[in-house]
């Protein structure tokens, strides 16, 4: 039938037998839970609160926005370094607090990625002294590594720093390791190297 249209003609059919609706929002809503169900809306919902987020920490930092996924993983979250993404497990779909704590340190990873790249330019919140140490982190890897060893690493105490700092000034929640000793040194290097 369309074989012998050209693009406008096809265009201009669309547009006479698909009228284009204008909806309102509950109006969209109401068609998706028709279609896909009141738990596909409540994700979508979801998972752009999260995105959201993810655009807001993408600006503050000065880097291209990180794609996020939820995904079916052992850990809470992770940074695919050389695939350029970011998994949150599934079991945090729906948990507000551990969903964005978990993409401001994974986000925080992605951005020290970035530094190691590109060193030579004027970086926000990264301390030229620390990049050398976090490109051998990544060079290293963390497979193997006990999580007490793992949070030792500068890659970590920063991440887990920087979470610490963006919580509490974008959101008040005052987030405490529950380490003492090491809650302790996150807030002595958000003193030293975050706060302005």
């Amino acid at each position: 039938m369309f074989e012998d249209y050209n693009e406008e003609d096809l265009r201009r059919w669309i547009e006479k037998n698909c009228p284009k609706e204008d909806l309102s929002e509950e109006e969209i809503d109401q068609k998706i839970i028709e279609n896909f169900g009141p738990d596909v809306l409540k994700e979508m919902e979801f998972t752009l609160y999260i995105d959201n987020l993810n655009f807001k920490l993408a600006d503050f930092l000065g880097i291209e926005v990180i794609p996020v996924f939820f995904e079916d993983i052992e850990e809470d979250a992770r940074f695919y370094d050389k695939e350029e993404y970011i998994a949150i497990s599934k079991k945090f779909m729906f948990n507000d607090l551990e969903a964005v704590k978990s993409l401001i340190h994974e986000v925080r990873h992605g951005y020290q990625k970035y530094c190691i790249n590109h060193k030579n330019e004027k970086l926000k919140f990264a301390p030229c002294e620390l990049i050398e140490d976090w490109k051998k982190d990544f060079d290293n890897g963390q497979l193997g590594l006990t999580p007490e060893i793992q949070m030792c690493q500068s890659i970590e105490i920063d991440a887990y720093a920087f979470t610490k700092y963006i919580l509490k000034e974008w959101f008040d929640y005052d987030y405490h390791h529950h380490d003492l000793a090491y809650d302790t040194v996150l807030g002595l290097y958000i003193n030293k190297y975050f706060k302005e």
